[in-house]
């Protein structure tokens, strides 16, 4: 598991600490994610999505996705949580 947590300020980006966190997850560098993380979801729209509006930080919310063999959790209170999707479910 690989759990993140940033300072939140204006230029906080969700979708570089998602790469991160997964590259991590994986033990690869950033560039070699396979498949690449826009497969799996709209990079500008998540960081447009937790972006603060006329300066106000946005209220509570969180997006859930899948990427390759993970569960990604990105919170607006910064953190990034990549987990191994349990996949014993869809084998039965």
């Amino acid at each position: 598991m690989s759990n993140s947590e940033v300072e939140l300020s204006t230029t906080w980006e969700p979708s570089t600490q998602v790469i991160e966190s997964i590259a991590a997850a994986e033990g690869v560098d950033p560039i070699d994610l396979d498949p690449p993380l826009h497969t799996a979801i709209d990079l500008d729209a998540l960081d447009a999505l937790f972006s603060p509006t006329s300066g106000v930080p946005r209220p509570e919310g969180r997006v859930e996705f899948e990427y390759a063999e993970y569960e990604v959790v990105v919170s607006s209170d910064g953190s990034v949580t990549v987990d191994p999707r349990d996949t014993t479910a869809s084998e039965q």
